[in-house]
């Protein structure tokens, strides 16, 4: 079988199910150190982050590897600790390069697009955790910042907010956001705090608001929390 068993940094039989896994190097394609972030295409490919690695590795929707761009560094298209990962509707491949305090946006194919350093004039720090909704617009964890960035598609600046606490809009190192199916609702996970937070997504004519609406508590270590099930709006 291929792909049987995902784990232990690696895809266990994913080009011969008789070689143990444990003789395969870690950087070798197809093998990882240290996996953070993971999205489908349109095409059912499968984009995985490999953080150890610094690049990112996609395979198709049977398991085998079909090639892999990034590589340490600080120039166009290297990566330094990438985290989470996004893929846009029009087929756009945005990732948060952690170390590099940036987002880079690649096409389909591995090539660069673009790299988006300054929201603000504070600029990313540690983003980390980062989606898209059916619009095409991105949702960054910023997570030194202790905030959420919302991005348009072309990469500009749409919308910021979070500090520093634990009141309704304050975050201690949120470290994961997912949008729900229609787009209204936005969750965060807040690893400090211990919770994921639940803000509804209000888009009237001419500005962009958020209001805050559950918590869900009692959590040890809130990562990054999945996209809620079709039909939640």
């Amino acid at each position: 079988p291929v792909c049987e068993r995902w784990g232990r940094n690696s895809i266990t039989a994913a080009f011969d199910p008789g070689l143990p896994a444990a003789r395969w190097p870690m950087r070798t394609p197809g093998r990882f150190r240290r996996p953070t972030g993971i999205a489908l295409d349109w095409k059912g490919r499968l984009f995985v982050v490999d953080g150890g690695n610094n690049r990112i590795q996609v395979f198709d929707s049977t398991g085998h590897f079909q090639f892999g761009f990034g590589g340490l560094g600080r120039d166009s298209g290297k990566m330094n600790s990438p985290t989470g990962i996004a893929i846009t509707p029009n087929k756009l491949v945005w990732i948060s390069d952690s170390r590099n305090n940036q987002i880079q946006v690649f096409d389909s194919t591995g090539k660069w697009i673009k790299t988006i350093k300054k929201p603000d004039s504070l600029g990313f720090d540690t983003p980390t955790g980062i989606c898209t909704d059916k619009h095409g617009n991105v949702f960054v964890a910023d997570t030194k910042h202790n905030r959420i960035v919302e991005l348009n598609p072309n990469g500009r600046r749409l919308f910021i907010f979070g500090s520093q606490g634990d009141s309704v809009w304050q975050f201690r190192n949120p470290i994961g956001v997912a949008s729900s199916p229609g787009g209204h609702f936005l969750y965060v996970a807040d690893l400090g705090n211990k919770r994921v937070t639940r803000f509804w997504v209000i888009r009237p004519t001419g500005h962009i608001a958020y209001r805050w609406q559950v918590r869900y508590r009692g959590l040890r270590e809130p990562f990054i929390p999945g996209v809620p099930a079709v039909g939640v709006p």
